[in-house]
């Protein structure tokens, strides 16, 4: 092997791993930053109005 193609072949390494990490951190980026967002309701309805006794009930 000559040294062009070594260097060829750890440019190719570098850059793909590269793109693998740069990938891997958007993506984790992203879970994280919606992470709160799955989560369910974390405060009182407002507009939910099943516990007001003046309504009637409507039982499904």
């Amino acid at each position: 092997m000559d040294w062009e193609s070594i260097g060829a072949g750890v440019g190719y390494g570098v850059v793909a791993i590269t793109v693998i990490v740069v990938t891997a951190l958007v993506v984790t980026l992203f879970v994280v930053s919606i992470g709160g967002d799955y989560h369910g309701p974390t405060e009182v309805d407002p507009y939910r109005r099943d516990d007001d006794p003046r309504l009637p009930r409507i039982d499904e």
